[in-house]
């Protein structure tokens, strides 16, 4: 299997330049849309290369009007930034728990996936790995939001995520984010799988 059956799709996300929040565990970095945005420049022109592209593999999430829509060719995207070159940007690659990704190819939603999860491959060299996020495969949530937001972790779980989290405010490592996703999991069912997602930039 090549590396590109395992990567769920590629991005363009802004660079964040602002301060960061205050609250160590406010997100910066996610593959949830509404806390890492793609630059409104080439928002429209992305959704139609996604609607004309036969071969593109569209992740949607399906609560809360957040979908997401990423676009299966690393090519297509160096298209769009050459064709935006003011706009600073990031390209990206979102890696799924590899069962997860099997699961979506064969049912078009992971739902009810249940594991095994495989931790999401290193993908190739040139890219640099920020760190794992954990999301909601409904709604394509960020799951730290959702612990936040809702307040849902009690002291010594923060303290626990908070060890676990790099200077991005992601996982620095898969076994600590798979802990948090299957705490998440149970948490808030309704959401449920939190999965693991590996995020690269170039």
């Amino acid at each position: 299997m090549c590396a590109s059956d395992l990567v769920a799709g590629y991005d363009i996300r802004r660079k964040i330049k602002q301060h960061r929040p205050s609250d160590e565990l406010t997100p910066i970095y996610s593959m949830d849309p509404t806390v890492w945005e793609r630059p409104a420049e080439i928002e429209s022109r992305f959704i139609e290369i996604v609607d004309e592209s036969l071969g593109s593999r569209p992740f949607r999430g399906v609560l809360l009007g957040n979908p997401l829509y990423l676009i299966n060719n690393e090519d297509t995207i160096d298209e769009i930034l050459k064709a935006h070159s003011s706009v600073e940007a990031h390209r990206v690659a979102f890696t799924l728990e590899a069962g997860v990704l099997r699961g979506l190819a064969k049912q078009h939603t992971p739902t009810y996936y249940s594991g095994p999860y495989i931790r999401p491959i290193q993908i190739d060299e040139g890219w640099s790995q920020l760190g794992y996020d954990v999301i909601s495969i409904l709604g394509v949530l960020c799951s730290l939001s959702i612990a936040t937001f809702s307040n849902l972790l009690d002291e010594n779980e923060k303290m626990v995520v908070k060890s676990s989290l790099n200077a991005n405010r992601l996982f620095t490592d898969y076994e600590s984010a798979r802990w948090f996703a299957d705490l998440m999991s149970v948490a808030v069912p309704e959401h449920a799988p939190a999965v693991v997602v590996g995020i690269w930039v170039r």
